[in-house]
């Protein structure tokens, strides 16, 4: 079944693609608005967290995409930070989100 894309998909994918809006976003969400993330530092990555799971004989393919990825230094270390954008509610969120980062974890 595939799914169909609303316009607020679109937009917040439009949003958070810009290094300055992704980084302000992000300062605010984690450093109370700190300018602790640079924009000129961030890193795309690929969202694709697909990996195969199984039996070595048998493997299972399992797809997954995450809507934004980017790698930020911080100090010299280094974060991973990825967005998902939900038009709707669900529940099971978190459990997705769980199952993105144990896939990237696996690759």
């Amino acid at each position: 079944m595939s799914q169909i894309r609303n316009a607020s998909d679109s937009t917040c994918k439009k949003l958070f693609r810009d290094d300055g809006c992704f980084a302000d976003i992000c300062n605010y969400a984690f450093f109370q608005g700190k300018q602790i993330i640079k924009p000129e530092e961030l890193v795309s990555r690929e969202n694709d967290v697909s990996t195969l799971m199984g039996k070595e004989l048998l493997p299972m393919e399992t797809k997954r995409y995450r809507d934004i990825v980017r790698k930020a230094s911080i100090n010299g270390d280094y974060m991973i930070i990825g967005v998902e954008h939900q038009s709707t509610l669900d529940k099971n969120m978190i459990i997705r989100i769980l199952n993105y980062d144990a896939q990237l974890y696996i690759n």
